[in-house]
């Protein structure tokens, strides 16, 4: 369990009830990417979306938060996962930098 979210998994559900969203600083997993100019395909960003949203299920014992939001290209919204960048930047960071590590190595196999 990373660190910082140690702290989280006994006192998530109190503090929640007492913090709007526009009161806590959220992220999505696609902020993270952009953050460190990752360029994103469904596959990675469904890859890192599920493995950060199992990490805070084990950690909190709940599903992340998905308010409704516009979409990241085109017109209309739909739900979205958020979490406090305060908690989990850095393990979604981590989530996307092995990833990248991943497509690396598996590229190599492939190069003649």
């Amino acid at each position: 369990m990373c660190l910082a979210c140690q702290g989280v998994q006994r006192d998530w559900k109190d503090e929640m009830k007492n913090l709007s969203e526009l009161e806590m600083d959220l992220i999505t997993v696609i902020d993270v990417f952009r953050d460190l100019r990752v360029e994103t395909d469904p596959k990675k960003t469904w890859a890192a979306g599920a493995a950060a949203r199992d990490h805070w299920q084990e950690v909190t014992g709940m599903r992340p938060m998905t308010p409704l939001r516009s979409k990241t290209n085109g017109p209309g919204s739909h739900c979205m996962a958020v979490y406090p960048r305060a908690v989990m930047y850095e393990k979604i960071s981590e989530i996307i930098r092995s990833l990248e590590t991943e497509a690396q190595k598996q590229g190599e196999l492939f190069e003649v």
